[in-house]
């Protein structure tokens, strides 16, 4: 008996020095998430619970014994300021060429996007407004999203021909919409959209999408990493991001989140 539990111990002690070797050698990625605004893209509960469809397939990518994800969970301003100072290293989070005034979002991008995004205007009780030009919307408010970025309307805002309000999150942009539901409209990805409403519980409808490609053209997301990246490692990612696509995975994961 007391062999027997000294060979135990022994396994045990190759057991931890295999783990050890293996932490050793693993090579770790920091993904960065934005906290309460990037869903269904990211997806997190106070830091924690992380999925979605960029969180997904960063996941995919990194699946194995190769790899070890550190999740950083941050607001908005935030995180833009820690990646432009190089606080954080080897990062890798989403962005798109579109987003030209936040340079660590739109610099060093994959080489193949994971999805393709359109905007939509949405109202609340206006089954009769038709969206035909910009000047519809002269005199109106657009409630946005602090933080985020809305390529080809910032001229319109700039004019002050169309009011603008900032909001926080999805649950103030919709009671925006109901206590001006004649004259408000909220400016966002569609896919975000429905995301959030259904989330809410918000009767579906009682809401109108219009297109909003006329202002807002459609475009492309991709993963975006630091500066500071390896090129073997970003053309590991690529690879992956590759077959993805081939198989179809990443379809997949989006026909999740509709």
């Amino acid at each position: 008996m007391f062999r027997f539990i000294l060979l135990i111990k022994c396994f045990l002690r190759v057991g931890v020095l295999v783990l050890l070797a293996f932490n050793a050698h693993a090579m770790e990625i920091n993904y960065i998430v934005i906290a309460d605004q990037a869903r269904p893209f990211q997806i997190e509960s106070n830091g924690k619970g992380h999925s979605g469809i960029v969180t997904e397939i960063v996941q995919s990518i990194f699946a194995g014994q190769d790899w070890q994800i550190k999740y950083h969970t941050l607001p908005f301003k935030r995180m833009i300021s820690m990646l432009e100072s190089g606080r954080i290293k080897h990062w890798i989070t989403y962005g798109s060429p579109e987003w030209k005034s936040v340079r660590v979002q739109s610099e060093h991008l994959s080489k193949y996007p994971l999805v393709t995004v359109n905007h939509s205007l949405l109202s609340y009780q206006q089954p009769g407004f038709k969206l035909t030009k910009i000047e519809d919307l002269y005199g109106k408010t657009l409630v946005l999203m602090l933080g985020f970025l809305y390529p080809g309307l910032d001229p319109y805002i700039e004019s002050k021909k169309i009011n603008v309000m900032w909001v926080k999150g999805y649950e103030s942009a919709f009671r925006v919409l109901k206590r001006l539901k004649h004259d408000a409209f909220f400016v966002e990805m569609s896919l975000r959209l429905k995301y959030n409403l259904k989330k809410n519980n918000e009767p579906l409808d009682q809401y109108q999408f219009h297109d909003f490609d006329l202002v807002v053209p459609d475009y492309q997301l991709y993963l975006a990493f630091s500066s500071d990246l390896d090129p073997a490692s970003v053309s590991f990612i690529n690879q992956r991001l590759k077959a993805m696509h081939d198989t179809k995975a990443i379809d997949a994961i989006v026909a999740h989140y509709e």
